[in-house]
């Protein structure tokens, strides 16, 4: 139904946080241009609320439009419609893409309200499918991988589950969509904040991600488990958006920040031995090993249902994980001095 609202009756819609992604004023005035030449505004959807109000599905850049000229006492026409809070952030969600697609950062803003509404039980997002690998799994109104306290598991998502709930299906929008929950994760943490993804592009987020996690991987036994991923995070952000190197160039940034931490002693070397070959000795034991080892045995019970070519690749690489452990164990031969210093030097070439 098309109802004639007070522009001042008129109001955003509840999930989109108007100061996080603010008016293009830029289209704006093309909108206002447009009216002008043809006397026509472009349709805005809506519904009804408390006190006479309207909550509008999209069309906020026309909404502003108007308002700069007919101030609050104009009028607008606003298409009615019976909207759940479903129908209303997925209506958003694609505007936001339409409005703001080369900015990285309002995918995550669409994400993050997507999440906390989810978790206060305002959306129906589809439930992680029965396969889904647990490391995978967040939970709302959160993005991080464990379980809330408050809410227990009653509100798990994944990043395809959001998409499919968006209508994000196209791969792209899924893959950035996973890019823009792990960087939501690091702004929870506080290992990172909103600021360090401003004006980065997808693929700049993408590789800000992948070190930030890479220089979590590296914080040594006795270290504070944020300094490090703070610090290479933030550093490469900030080079990032300066232009002194590109997205292919920032894993040398984080070297450089990892190894000026200087050399750490190991943890004592009967339990740093004792776990480390713990953890070898269970590499593809089915014993031990509950994925990989029975995922090789699958193919071994299947071999003659698969293609040659298809058992020569698994062949391949398990003939060449096999050299490598050989090569690394001749390494690990006592010897002297001069020959340790060239089994280090070695060494790249022994795990290429």
């Amino acid at each position: 139904m098309n109802s004639r609202i007070a522009i001042q009756d008129i109001l955003p819609n509840p999930f989109r946080r108007i100061g996080h992604y603010k008016i293009n004023e830029a289209k704006v005035a093309a909108l206002q241009d447009s009216f002008k030449a043809t006397g026509v505004w472009p349709v805005i959807i809506g519904r009804r609320v408390a006190d006479g109000k309207v909550e509008i599905a999209y069309g906020h850049h026309r909404l502003a439009a108007a308002q700069g000229l007919y101030g609050e006492c104009g009028h607008l026409d606003i298409i009615i419609q019976e909207l759940v809070d479903d129908k209303m952030i997925q209506m958003m969600a694609n505007e936001n893409l339409e409005d703001w697609g080369g900015d990285f950062t309002v995918m995550m803003e669409t994400l993050q309200a997507t999440v906390e509404a989810y978790g206060a039980g305002r959306l129906t997002v589809p439930r992680p499918h029965s396969h889904t690998r647990a490391d995978e799994v967040r939970y709302a109104p959160g993005f991080l991988h464990r379980v809330p306290k408050s809410t227990g598991d009653q509100y798990p998502y994944t990043a395809t589950t959001l998409a499919e709930f968006l209508g994000w299906t196209s791969s792209g929008r899924l893959a950035k969509s996973q890019i823009a929950l792990e960087a939501l994760a690091y702004i929870e943490e506080g290992i990172l904040d909103r600021f360090h993804f401003i004006g980065l592009s997808s693929t700049q987020v993408k590789a800000l991600v992948r070190e930030t996690r890479i220089a979590q991987k590296r914080v040594l036994p006795d270290e504070n488990a944020k300094t490090l991923p703070r610090r290479v995070g933030r550093a490469v952000s900030a080079a990032l958006k300066a232009g002194k190197i590109g997205h292919g160039e920032v894993r040398k940034l984080t070297d450089d920040i990892s190894e000026r931490r200087g050399h750490k002693p190991l943890p004592p070397s009967d339990r740093f031995i004792n776990g480390l070959c713990i953890k070898i000795s269970n590499l593809i034991d089915p014993e031990f090993d509950t994925g990989l080892a029975f995922k090789i045995q699958s193919v071994i019970d299947s071999k003659y249902d698969l293609r040659a070519a298809d058992l020569m690749r698994v062949r391949i690489v398990l003939t060449d994980l096999a050299q490598r452990c050989t090569s690394l164990a001749n390494a690990l031969t006592p010897g002297p001095p001069l020959e340790k210093k060239a089994l280090t030097l070695n060494r790249p070439v022994l795990l290429a």
